[in-house]
């Protein structure tokens, strides 16, 4: 089955269908699954509107390149729900084993294409209706140079197992890619962890409801601003100790 067979099977009459390149028919012809909750948005009532109860990203764009079986495979959404299906087998968890790799999952040699040198996969979001990820951006100073409501995560892996990540083309850790993907996608299947079920979004779902996110982003400044003047202060007390020791041997 090709991806316009696919395609023709999506539940969603309203869908934008995937497209695909595939240099190696033979390796690719069997991705025809996935599932993607693209866009959603949900606010209060009319009285409300100004206080989203929770906003997501949306993925337009994935990039897979040498990971597992797959050769090259380039896929487009659009707004709305897309859905892809396919029989068992048919490569679904692999595609999203390929998004999971570039948000922080661990990766290992076993998922470079046998006969390549490395995998690579990015994955591009559209952030403009996600302050958390915008500030978060700035805060750290990986924002795009091009459109700040833009965000593309990138991870390689060589064929020794050694991976790297980048944020907006810039060199960052695991760490920092699992942070930020957590407030970019969230990725439902079995035994998997729910963003409902994590400390971090029973905060964000109060805030968004009670707290005005200008308000809120300026308490957060103000919070770091002093424990770095705490830090500081620590550091100055512990030179003066030092400082008053010495004084008193001499």
């Amino acid at each position: 089955m090709d991806w316009t067979t696919a395609a023709k099977q999506t539940l969603c009459s309203s869908e934008s269908y995937v497209g695909a390149s595939q240099e190696d028919s033979s390796a690719d012809s069997d991705f025809q699954a996935i599932n993607f909750r693209t866009n959603w948005r949900l606010q209060f009532s009319e009285n409300h509107s100004a206080h989203p109860l929770y906003c997501h990203s949306m993925l337009s764009h994935l990039s897979i390149k040498n990971y597992a079986t797959v050769k090259t495979l380039e896929i487009e959404f659009q707004p709305g729900m897309t859905v892809l299906t396919g029989e068992t087998g048919a490569g679904k968890s692999i595609i999203l084993g390929a998004l999971g790799f570039t948000l922080g999952d661990r990766a290992d040699k076993t998922i470079v294409r046998p006969g390549a040198s490395r995998a690579d996969i990015s994955a591009e979001f559209d952030i403009s209706q996600i302050e958390s990820a915008r500030l978060w951006l700035q805060a750290n100073d990986l924002q795009s140079e091009t459109d700040e409501h833009l965000c593309m995560l990138r991870r390689v892996v060589n064929e020794d197992g050694r991976s790297r990540g980048y944020i907006n083309g810039s060199p960052v850790t695991m760490t920092n890619l699992k942070q930020l993907g957590e407030m970019l996608i969230d990725i439902h299947s079995q035994h998997e962890h729910q963003s409902l079920l994590q400390r971090s979004t029973h905060q964000r779902l109060l805030d968004d409801f009670g707290v005005d996110q200008k308000l809120r982003s300026s308490l957060v400044s103000t919070w770091k601003q002093w424990q770095q003047n705490h830090q500081q202060l620590q550091t100055l007390a512990e030179q003066a100790s030092e400082y008053s020791a010495q004084t008193q041997l001499l």
